[in-house]
């Protein structure tokens, strides 16, 4: 067996810097080494670190959200480029008359945050082509800037500080610890083109918060890639966690299907921003794939029920039967579907009785009562200890 595990571990690690040096021109062009995201993505990360950017008190660190990302997926012969660069408002002007003479796509102009001090913007543009020629092009639209190429982001840290583990194990997802910040990315599960073709997740549809210390709380920045069914019920729950929502847009021209990016600011426990994040996954079709102890998940197409609940004994329909909605889980997303009803905890519902209002159930169902100790939300969902929910939201109709 272990002859198996180092096998499978020397071919994982030969695959990725095989995969990496298929993106050598590139490196050499920007002067450091990419990220592998996955087999056919990689990333160059250039944090501003000239600049000294100031949000009130908070002084961010170059990593928070604060660094030109340049993505090219596909082969080095073959490539499809994502970049978002972080410019000062005298640099735009420039840079997008160098893009447009390198005949590189402009898809998005914004901010991402808002009061901070200098005012930051983020440019957003695509091409293809090979690798080599399209990382020449854009660094010569970064020439206009005081970007410093060359630099890399702060080394990545081989331990975990506490309030990123509180964070790691409320959002269900592994993290990067670089420097003072911490860095999660959660991709979409949804097939997603560009100009018709297929892109992988994280080439631009995957989930990107980062953390830092401020005080004795943690700031949190990012941002969401929702659906457009999904953004007002994101906005809701990050304005009941005492987030403020500071940027919602596009960043690319043909995405299908069409994606929006929502931006936050909120500063908090570690524990208390995560879980208003973590609400946001769970009710997004992207949502995470690990199970913590903060919330109770159902598998794709099953009906959950509250822990002490008679799970799978919701009577057929019959004459004179009144059904009520029970709430089914997959995939990150809630969706409600109609079930039979039952009758409430411990008791034997008689022929005929209600039980709520419009609702009626079967002759002879029983329902035990809830198991000690637990609290049934709304929802349907039971933590265990009497915990706080993390609430599920309804996917709307269309």
């Amino acid at each position: 067996m272990k002859v198996f595990a180092l096998l499978a571990v020397s071919l994982f690690v030969s695959g990725t810097a095989m995969a990496q040096d298929n993106w050598r021109d590139a490196e050499d062009v920007f002067r450091t080494t990419g990220k592998m995201l996955d087999s056919k993505t990689v990333e160059f990360s250039i944090p501003r670190s000239d600049q000294t950017v100031m949000k009130g008190d908070t002084k961010l660190a170059p990593e928070f959200g604060l660094a030109t990302h340049i993505k090219f997926t596909g082969t080095p012969e073959k490539a499809m480029m994502a970049a978002d660069l972080v410019l000062l408002e005298k640099e735009v002007t420039p840079v997008v008359t160098q893009l447009q003479a390198q005949r590189l796509e402009i898809t998005a102009l914004h901010n991402h945050l808002f009061g901070t001090d200098p005012n930051v913007l983020f440019l957003h543009v695509s091409g293809s082509g090979t690798a080599k020629a399209l990382a020449t092009s854009l660094k010569a639209a970064l020439s206009q800037t005081a970007t410093p190429l060359g630099s890399a982001a702060a080394a990545k840290s081989t331990t975990v500080a506490a309030q990123w583990t509180t964070v790691q194990g409320v959002l269900g997802q592994k993290g990067e610890q670089k420097g003072d910040v911490f860095e999660v990315m959660v991709p979409r599960k949804d097939k997603v083109t560009e100009k018709g073709k297929a892109v992988p997740p994280f080439f631009g549809a995957a989930h990107h918060f980062f953390f830092q210390k401020a005080g004795d709380k943690v700031a949190t920045t990012g941002e969401f890639v929702l659906l457009d069914k999904e953004v007002n019920q994101a906005i809701k729950v990050l304005n009941g966690g005492k987030f403020d929502i500071t940027a919602l847009h596009n960043h690319q021209l043909f995405d299908n299907p069409r994606l929006f990016y929502l931006h936050f600011w909120a500063t908090d426990s570690p524990d208390a921003v995560a879980r208003t994040l973590r609400r946001v996954l769970d009710m997004t079709a992207g949502g995470v794939s690990a199970t913590t102890p903060s919330t109770t998940r159902g598998t794709p197409g099953t009906t959950t029920t509250p822990s002490g609940a008679t799970g799978g004994t919701t009577t057929s329909p019959s004459s004179g039967t009144t059904t009520t909605p029970s709430t089914s889980t997959g995939s990150g997303r809630t969706t409600t579907t109609p079930s039979t009803g039952t009758g409430t905890g411990g008791t034997t519902t008689a022929p005929g009785t209600t039980t709520a209002p419009g609702t009626t159930t079967a002759p002879g169902t029983t329902t035990p009562p809830p198991s000690k100790g637990s609290t049934t939300t709304p929802s349907g969902t039971t933590l265990p200890g009497g915990t706080p929910p993390i609430p599920s939201a309804t996917t709307p109709k269309r």
